[in-house]
């Protein structure tokens, strides 16, 4: 579980009892992604943002911080080669950022504006990622650009793939 307020990531047991918390440095509001080995990743915003990687008892694995802010609303997502994958809320560099598994920056896409929707992976490893500046990215895992739709209003809820390949975004003007 999150909560913003008090900067803390709680884990619970199935009963409801506390297991532990977890006291980061700004707030959590962003829901957090679990890598294959059980490492809970979470980005927190506050006047300087930073990634936490923190393994399943609770303890700090890693924290990533940009020379830049990092701050995030995104929930992470996680590639099939354990890559972390989030937007940023960072003014006035909004990007896309691509974590190694060991807490290393791989990449960053800068943006026009916020991207703080969840991306979404697809089979071939393309990272789907709606932004503010009202464009869907299409990533390829080295960071480039493979394509970008513009929505023609601000995409801020996150990217979902069916079955089919196909793609869903929600954008602001209703479609």
């Amino acid at each position: 579980g999150t909560t913003g307020s008090d900067h803390s990531l709680y884990a619970f047991y199935p009963n409801g009892t506390r297991k532990w918390r977890y006291i980061s440095d700004g707030g959590v509001w962003a829901t957090p992604a679990i890598t294959e080995d059980g490492t809970i990743i979470f980005p927190t915003w506050d006047s300087y943002g930073t990634v936490h990687a923190v393994y399943p008892n609770g303890v700090v694995k890693w924290t990533y911080r940009d020379d830049y802010e990092t701050q995030s609303l995104s929930s992470p997502a996680i590639g099939s080669d354990g890559t972390i994958y989030f937007g940023s809320d960072d003014y006035p560099n909004y990007n896309i950022y691509a974590i190694n598994a060991n807490g290393t920056l791989r990449w960053k896409y800068s943006t026009e504006y916020i991207t703080n929707g969840a991306p979404a992976i697809g089979s071939d490893g393309t990272i789907y990622i709606g932004s503010s500046d009202h464009h869907l990215y299409a990533m390829n895992p080295n960071g480039t650009v493979r394509w970008r739709f513009d929505a023609g209003s601000y995409i801020k809820g996150a990217a979902t793939i069916i079955s089919d390949g196909t793609i869903y975004v929600p954008a602001f003007n209703g479609y």
